[in-house]
């Protein structure tokens, strides 16, 4: 049985790199920046995770590790398939649909001045360093594991907000610059090392999309086979990262913590870290322990910038809703989320039927937006297809709290440049 849905899971695949390779997405056929070959990318590490519990059914997301039967492995192996073949359908229905009505907001990026989005960089960037020099004087708390970026984020709102729009507002910055000149470089790099010294590995791989998305619109086509290369050194970013800000004060080296967890395999896909299979089989077997309402994470996105010791009726994201009951030691001490996954989110607000309705709405509109970038900004859709990217990755890895949260950080910058246009106007009329 398990062996038959590797297969269906391997054919949904197959439909989504076809799809990928559609006429309707020419610019971006066979580039490895296209946005419906990186959901399936995304997705083949979904299929490997289920493989790895499968072969080892013990799930470690509780306070302490627990085996689970294969049965309950099948099942949330089978709502993950249905789920993924209604995002197949999804963006397969988007694709079929013509561009004749423009995106309104679409076309307002592509009426944006770049001489203001080079300003509203500059000063997101001056925002960003200033943030970064306060959180290095926690450097030795967070070193040691005394302070965690969870928890010093959950008290520091703006500085969030900062760091967030740190790698939208270098996306803004590139549009119709060469990404090789010596500014776009020096910038990627002074980006990369403020964003580095947060310990966002999330961000670190936003920051290199954009850029890469940039390299493929204006010089030469990343092919797909490019991911044979950028996978290995992503992981390694990943792993360096999570070790010297969370563990290197446990191990002698990075090798000996590598070991010591089972190997590069089990670090990947047998730990709470990744937990993308764990975390979906046990919300299809005991969700109804966690109490969501319905539409409660959209909720809780809308209200993503709202503090929540004023606004103490904001509800929590599900991955917090999850962590909160299924390991509350950890989100005590971390306020660390487990994360849920888009799929689970769904699932426990709506159950089986309504998530892959809801599931299958979320790939259309999805696929239709990407279009209209297409279509109606060419060259600067390095304003908004990279983002698209990145928040199908935080929606099929986190779940829809933390997507909101990117897409307010998004809406930021685009509010700033718009300040900054209007201030720039009423100043050139009160010249003349």
């Amino acid at each position: 049985m398990f062996a038959l849905l590797v297969i269906c899971n391997v054919c949904i695949l197959l439909c989504l790199l076809w799809l990928a390779n559609s006429s309707k997405l020419s610019f971006l056929r066979g580039s490895a920046l296209n946005p419906i070959t990186f959901v399936a990318i995304l997705n083949l590490f979904f299929m490997l995770d289920f493989i790895g519990l499968y072969f080892d059914p013990v799930v470690d997301i509780y306070e302490e590790p627990f085996p689970v039967y294969e049965i309950d492995i099948i099942y949330g192996y089978a709502f993950y398939l249905c789920s993924l073949m209604f995002i197949t359908i999804g963006i397969g229905l988007g694709l079929q649909n013509d561009n004749s009505n423009s995106n309104k907001f679409i076309t307002y990026l592509s009426s944006i001045s770049k001489s203001y989005t080079n300003i509203a960089y500059l000063l997101i960037l001056a925002a960003c360093i200033f943030a970064a020099s306060i959180l290095l004087l926690s450097l030795s708390d967070l070193v040691s594991g005394n302070l965690t970026r969870q928890t010093y984020f959950s008290d520091n709102k703006l500085l969030n907000i900062a760091f967030s729009t740190l790698p939208i507002a270098f996306g803004f910055y590139l549009m119709g610059k060469s990404p090789l000149s010596v500014y776009a470089i020096l910038s990627l790099l002074i980006c990369s090392l403020v964003i580095f010294a947060t310990g966002s590995r999330g961000a670190v791989i936003l920051i290199l999309i954009v850029f890469a998305y940039s390299v493929n619109s204006n010089i030469k086509k990343i092919p797909t086979v490019s991911y044979l290369v950028a996978i290995p050194f992503i992981a390694g970013l990943l792993l360096s990262i999570r070790y010297f800000f969370r563990t290197s004060m446990q191990y002698d080296s990075i090798f000996s913590f590598v070991q010591d967890n089972g190997g590069l395999f089990s670090i990947f896909f047998n730990t709470a870290e990744i937990s993308m299979a764990e975390v979906i089989v046990t919300i299809v077997k005991w969700g109804d322990q966690v109490s969501r309402y319905p539409f409660e994470s959209f909720v809780s996105g809308l209200m993503y910038p709202l503090p929540r010791s004023i606004f103490t009726f904001k509800p929590l994201g599900a991955g917090g809703a999850f962590t909160e009951e299924f390991s509350p030691v950890r989100w005590d001490l971390t306020r660390s989320e487990i994360v849920t996954t888009g799929f689970g989110d769904l699932y426990l607000q709506f159950g089986f039927i309504g998530s892959l309705i809801c599931v299958f709405i979320l790939a259309y509109l999805w696929t239709r937006l990407l279009q209209s970038s297409l279509s109606i900004l060419g060259i600067s859709s390095i304003v908004i297809v990279p983002f698209l990217m990145w928040w199908a990755y935080i929606f099929l890895r986190s779940g829809i709290f933390n997507m909101a949260g990117d897409i307010w950080s998004f809406m930021l910058v685009v509010v700033i440049i718009r300040l900054i246009s209007v201030f720039e106007l009423n100043r050139n009329e009160r010249k003349r």
